[in-house]
């Protein structure tokens, strides 16, 4: 299933940096053990009445959410063959590893975008099925949901940040 594909790649993604390098224990701390500490911790001390009052507008947000990070990934595979097009004429090592390191960018950044878009997509449904039936579990899950999409967010803000120092660097 095509999912099942983009959640793997998308994990994948998680723990690879611009180099091409992986970082595991690091990246699973970030990634799991914090969001499942403190959805644990929400299952046990956050009140089902209190997230259902958060959860219209937590689902319009969401939503917003979802249609950027649509319009984005449309966008970065764009701006590689634009790059590789504009980089295809010189040779030097400096320019073949500054496209490496874009594609390895741009790879992950798809892979954590797409994540992102299943995730949202997962944690909008739950945060319905939470509106019409009380649950201690779907809070615990749409709080490992929301974290996790979180890291995930932010990692990707890292990765854009290296590319863009790269990028000025060049000029």
């Amino acid at each position: 299933m095509d999912i099942l594909r983009i959640i793997k790649e998308g994990f994948l993604s998680l723990y690879n940096n611009t180099e091409g390098e992986t970082t595991v224990f690091s990246s699973s701390l970030k990634f799991l053990i914090i969001p499942l500490v403190l959805a644990i911790v929400a299952y046990y001390y956050v009140p089902v009445d209190d997230l259902k009052e958060m959860v219209d507008p937590l689902m319009e947000v969401m939503g917003i959410f979802v249609s950027i990070i649509l319009g984005v990934i449309f966008v970065v595979p764009d701006k590689l063959r634009a790059k590789a097009m504009e980089l295809s004429e010189q040779t030097d090592d400096a320019s073949r590893g500054y496209l490496v390191r874009f594609k390895n960018f741009t790879k992950n950044i798809v892979g954590q975008l797409s994540l992102i878009l299943v995730f949202s997509i997962m944690l909008i449904l739950l945060l319905l099925i939470l509106k019409v039936m009380k649950s201690e579990w779907l809070v615990a899950i749409d709080t490992f949901l929301l974290i996790f999409i979180f890291f995930i967010v932010l990692k990707s803000a890292v990765d854009i940040k290296i590319m863009v120092d790269d990028d000025i660097d060049r000029v």
